[in-house]
């Protein structure tokens, strides 16, 4: 890239503004040579003056959310340019603002993965299978949190050593939505559900998958192939929802025209055999 910053707000800006998690991210700008001018506006708990552990809780809590933003692999090469983003949190009743600056080192690409506490199959229980259910054999599985498309989604599974979760029956549904996926704050996720070869038929590792079958034992709403089909037509990716089912949306994660929800899909599913 000739310009990394002038080409990464031309690309932020494509997007922007857009409202998702209870706030609204406004359109970027340039801050110097390297740097780019991030706000979003929002009910964001700043108070008028804090400071001590106030200060320490707070700046943890945000620069968190401004890691999750952007700190992803797409966007490496940017960081690795030299490019910071400043994010400015603003409450949109007090105007007060909290800023947040994340660069290469705030998102630490090259540190080592801590282990990860992977979802047993085992660890399935009464409140959380389908009615006479057997006793799990299926793997392991993780949900990353992480706003990022489906191929990139893709992508991070394989570079984990697994692949997008699959899942091809009623008891594995069960088991992503009620023990890997967190039950607090429920969270929506990719899957590696994909229609993008032929339109309606839903494939998973280039196996196709019944997804009638999943709705009907499941008890999963199914909006996959729910919509205008000319839509239809550009969302080929599946990911789970707030309630028991599965939705489709183009590869960036947008949510579709009519539907409620939202805005952005906040993570994957990663599955080992």
């Amino acid at each position: 890239m000739d310009d990394p910053q002038d080409t990464f707000i031309k690309m932020m800006n494509s997007m922007l503004p857009l409202e998702g998690n209870g706030f609204t991210m406004m359109k970027v700008s340039a801050e110097g040579e390297n740097g780019v001018i991030f706000p979003l506006v929002g009910d964001f708990p700043i108070p008028e003056n804090f400071d001590g552990l106030e200060t320490d809780m707070l700046n943890n809590m945000f620069s968190k959310m401004a890691r999750q933003q952007v700190c992803s692999e797409g966007a490496k090469a940017f960081f690795k340019s030299g490019l910071y983003v400043k994010f400015n949190f603003i409450n949109n009743i007090s105007n007060y603002q909290i800023d947040m600056i994340v660069d290469e080192e705030t998102c630490q690409f090259d540190a080592p993965k801590p282990e990860s506490k992977l979802a047993e199959a085992d660890s399935v229980n009464n409140q959380t299978k389908p009615k006479n259910s057997m006793k799990s054999t299926i793997g392991k599985y993780e949900f990353v949190l992480s706003q990022v498309s489906w191929s990139e989604a893709q992508e991070r599974a394989t570079e984990m050593g697994g692949y997008l979760a699959c899942p091809n029956s009623a008891e594995e549904a069960y088991h992503i939505r009620n023990v890997v996926m967190p039950m607090k704050n429920r969270k929506i996720a990719w899957i590696g559900l994909t229609d993008e070869v032929t339109e309606g038929k839903w494939l998973c590792n280039g196996s196709e998958v019944d997804i009638e079958s999943l709705k009907k034992e499941a008890g999963w709403r199914n909006w996959l192939n729910r919509g205008r089909p000319n839509e239809l037509s550009k969302r080929d990716f599946a990911h789970t929802t707030g309630s028991p089912g599965l939705l489709s949306r183009e590869n960036s994660g947008v949510i579709p025209k009519g539907f409620k929800g939202r805005q952005f899909v906040e993570g994957f599913v990663v599955e080992w055999d």
